[in-house]
């Protein structure tokens, strides 16, 4: 009998002292007090699959109001970082909220448990969803109009509020753009937008809810119907630098770079580069990281419509976006089958070489800090 109750206590020890390797479904393990927080996160890296670390890139649509075996499977199978709801998603607040706890339980289910960013596009005005049921702020070229920032502030806690009850943890506001059609700028020129922008962003920052500003490096002054359309911004780089982009410039240097997120758009800036911004190395390693410094995540527009679909076959816009310095892709599309082939695409191309691992593993780190530091990821359970 004594020699029973050693052997199990020794048996107890190896349990508790057995780290996550990924081929098991650990849930919790002792971590390292001494390490600090980036450090508890590289492990982590280190610990993924190449296949769990290019999910971790992908924020993707879905086709219905439930979750469905499509839904789990992109999880499941394609370890994806997150999810964004469109109308097709939103019915109530009750539907969206278990429709967030079947997709949050199923992240939690895996041998990686990381969990998901729930993202919506609650701009206000005309942009915005289930407005019988959440609040809906003005027009930001409404509020704009007003003058006080503070609105801009008291706006994005209260849109942020209501989301954040259906466990929505990522809004793709505030605009930061000068001059948007359809009241979606907060005004048209730089010095007025700043301050409003700023605000929003404290605004959801105070209520838990990373924000995304939008869309770098600008696209007031685009023509036409650029949500599907190749469309460029024919302008000098003097007049986007000192215009423009001063809004996105100025949140940058002055707010914690992981409480918003930099949405790229899909518009041609041909003073930069002349291939659209979302595969714009110049504009995204160069000037955005290499220039400004810029620590946060960066996230595409929509790849699944716009001038990229229209420019590159589906296998290599995702591979494009990603040597460019893109963190997050983002997949709106409800048909996961071109989702699934950028996922494939882009794992192909690491182990060919064409994507080295090191720009893969500079993006998942952004992204699990980003998750940790908004206390989405408790680093501690799954950092051995």
């Amino acid at each position: 009998m004594k020699f029973m109750r050693w052997f199990f206590m020794i048996m107890l020890w190896c349990i508790l002292l057995t780290g996550c390797g990924y081929g098991g479904t650990v849930k919790a393990v002792n971590s390292n007090p001494d390490l600090s927080t980036e450090d508890k996160v590289k492990k982590l890296v280190t610990k993924m699959t190449l296949e769990e670390k290019v999910g971790q890139m992908m924020v993707v649509g879905i086709p219905g109001k439930v979750a469905d075996k499509d839904a789990l499977d992109l999880i499941r199978k394609y370890h994806v970082a997150g999810m964004i709801y469109f109308s097709r998603n939103l019915d109530s607040p009750q539907q969206v909220s278990a429709l967030t706890l079947a997709l949050q339980s199923q992240a939690e289910e895996e041998p990686c448990p990381i969990p998901l960013f729930i993202c919506v596009t609650q701009e206000g005005g005309q942009v915005a969803g289930m407005r019988e049921h959440l609040t809906v702020a003005p027009s930001q070229a409404s509020i704009g109009i007003m003058g006080n920032p503070a609105q801009a502030k008291d706006w994005a806690i209260q849109m942020a509020n209501s989301v954040k009850k259906m466990g929505v943890n990522v809004n793709l506001a505030p605009v930061a753009d000068l001059g948007s059609r359809a009241g979606r700028s907060y005004g048209t020129e730089a010095e007025q937008v700043v301050p409003f922008v700023a605000a929003a962003v404290d605004g959801y920052a105070q209520s838990g809810v990373i924000s995304v500003i939008k869309h770098f490096p600008g696209v007031g002054r685009a023509m036409g119907d650029f949500s599907y359309d190749v469309a460029q911004v024919s302008v000098s780089k003097t007049e986007l630098e000192q215009e423009d982009m001063v809004p996105f410039k100025y949140i940058v240097d002055n707010k914690p770079n992981r409480q918003f997120m930099i949405m790229v758009s899909n518009l041609i800036y041909p003073c930069y580069e002349n291939v659209p911004t979302s595969v714009s190395k110049v504009l995204l390693t160069d000037l955005l990281r290499g220039k400004w410094k810029y620590k946060g995540i960066i996230i595409t527009d929509d790849m699944s419509r716009g001038g990229l679909v229209n420019l590159y076959a589906t296998s290599e816009m995702g591979v494009l976006a990603v040597n460019a310095g893109a963190d997050l892709l983002l997949l709106g599309g409800e048909d996961p089958t071109d989702t699934i082939a950028i996922y494939q695409s882009i794992v192909a191309a690491v182990k060919n070489g064409i994507i080295p691992m090191e720009r893969i593993d500079e993006s998942v780190n952004r992204i699990l800090m980003t998750k940790v530091e908004n206390k989405l990821l408790n680093i501690d359970k799954v950092a051995g």
